[in-house]
């Protein structure tokens, strides 16, 4: 459930970088179900589209999805360093302890402890999927070795990436401008409106490559529990053809 709810959050957060991206309005992608609760009954159509996508491209080969994953994360890290770059140049250190609105509480922790701990909550997100890595141990050939650095590793330098992006977040706009939807396209646009579209299309970039890495990760959990008798056999069968839990990537 962890990867299947998150997973959701991330495929919506997909639609408003592209949206910022190429102009349309986010709430064009979306149609409201009146029959749902309010706060329930927006439906994502982009959001949908692009987990079908990923979830076809899991479902045909782990090795093309690998080799995809590879391509997006390049992708993705160039964006990162260029934002950090644009960050801390075009930004203002002031911005770290003064809001735009003076009614706005001021200071390095404008809401104190409970601010941070509201903050960390959210970061949580942002550490979903690198036990997926462990998932992978069956499909790669020195797992005793490459899975433990595969981890670490991946945790230390996305941490240092995190810091740096959220740093330079902080010196382009006061906190209380900042955009939840779309923090950093929305940061440059009206300014620089190219860096705006370039950073929504990296941002999509690394979204893919988020949902790509937690749906493959689920996959293979589902396919475990499967084995074990916990839920269905049918979800630990393995395709024949695409060596790929095909039920358990197609049903989650």
């Amino acid at each position: 459930m962890e990867y299947v709810m998150s997973n959701a959050a991330v495929a919506r957060g997909f639609t408003s970088y592209l949206s910022a991206a190429i102009g349309i309005p986010t709430a064009k992608w979306r149609f409201t179900a009146a029959a749902l609760p309010k706060g329930f009954n927006e439906i994502d159509l982009l959001a949908v589209a692009v987990v079908l996508t990923v979830t076809l491209i899991i479902c045909y080969s782990t090795r093309e999805s690998s080799i995809l994953n590879m391509i997006l994360t390049t992708l993705h890290v160039l964006f990162i360093i260029f934002v950090v770059l644009m960050g801390f140049w075009k930004g203002d250190w002031n911005n770290f302890t003064r809001p735009m609105n003076p009614n706005s509480p001021s200071g390095f922790f404008p809401y104190g402890p409970s601010g941070v701990f509201n903050g960390a909550a959210m970061v949580y997100f942002s550490y979903i999927g690198y036990d997926a890595v462990s998932t992978m141990a069956e499909e790669v050939k020195y797992p005793i070795k490459d899975i433990p650095i595969g981890v670490t590793g991946s945790v230390v330098i996305v941490t240092i990436l995190y810091c740096l992006m959220a740093a330079s977040m902080s010196m382009l706009l006061p906190y209380d401008m900042i955009d939840v939807e779309a923090p950093f396209a929305a940061a440059f646009s009206g300014r620089w409106e190219w860096v705006s579209k370039v950073i929504g299309v990296g941002a999509s970039f690394g979204i893919s490559t988020s949902l790509l890495v937690a749906m493959l990760g689920q996959a293979r959990y589902m396919c475990v529990i499967g084995r074990s008798s916990v839920v269905p056999a049918w979800f630990a069968r393995v395709h024949s053809k695409t060596s790929t839990p095909l039920n358990a990537s197609a049903f989650l």
